[in-house]
């Protein structure tokens, strides 16, 4: 399959999944406050993507429902980056909760949003993830996540690649789920519409 290259550091085409600012949010800060209320952004990122991979494999959809690129520190979820960067709309609204202290790159709970928008299942799931990676040294998780066949399909030196979902699926021999997140992510589609949910 050719791989398309966006160069931009931002990836922004549509995806099929909506990226969901709370659950998005509420994810973040729970890993945060599972490591003790402050990490690096890069162990941050990295979990929250294991998490989001783990959860579509499972599921057929995402956490967070992130544009998911390949960079040089592996696959990164592009809105969170920015967000954690404070480069997007409701920057602001993210900082209130989440401090990135950019002299140590590190991410710092301030004010916890709780969980109200993450069901029982992803909070197991985010639980499992802390308890095999939390410890990890930040570096050794990278490393860990360019072992992932996704990231080595799309990856090129100084470019950002978009990660199709359908790809990540598919690389892990779990084909048979594409359909399956398809038709979740038109109810989803016809959800918002309808009724204006997240």
């Amino acid at each position: 399959m050719k791989k398309s290259k966006n160069r931009s550091v931002v990836c922004l085409s549509s995806h099929g999944f909506r990226f969901k600012f709370e659950r998005s949010l509420q994810a973040a800060a729970y890993f945060v406050r599972l490591a003790g209320g402050e990490m690096h952004s890069i162990h941050l990122l990295k979990l929250l993507y294991i998490a989001d991979r783990e959860y579509l494999v499972k599921y057929g959809e995402m956490i967070t429902g992130d544009r998911v690129c390949a960079m040089k520190h592996g696959p990164v979820l592009s809105n969170i980056l920015n967000l954690i960067k404070g480069r997007v709309p409701r920057s602001d609204e993210w900082a209130r909760h989440l401090q990135t202290l950019p002299e140590s790159h590190r991410v710092r709970l301030i004010d916890d949003p709780r969980t109200g928008s993450l069901c029982r299942a992803s909070r197991e799931l985010m639980d499992d993830v802390f308890d095999r990676y939390g410890s990890m040294p930040r570096f050794q998780l990278r490393d860990l996540t360019h072992r992932f066949p996704e990231w080595k399909a799309y990856y090129t030196k100084k470019t950002s690649t978009t990660i199709p979902w359908e790809e990540i699926l598919r690389l892990q021999g779990r084909e048979e789920m594409v359909k399956a997140a398809q038709r979740l992510i038109e109810l989803d589609e016809y959800q918002h519409a309808l009724l204006g949910v997240e």
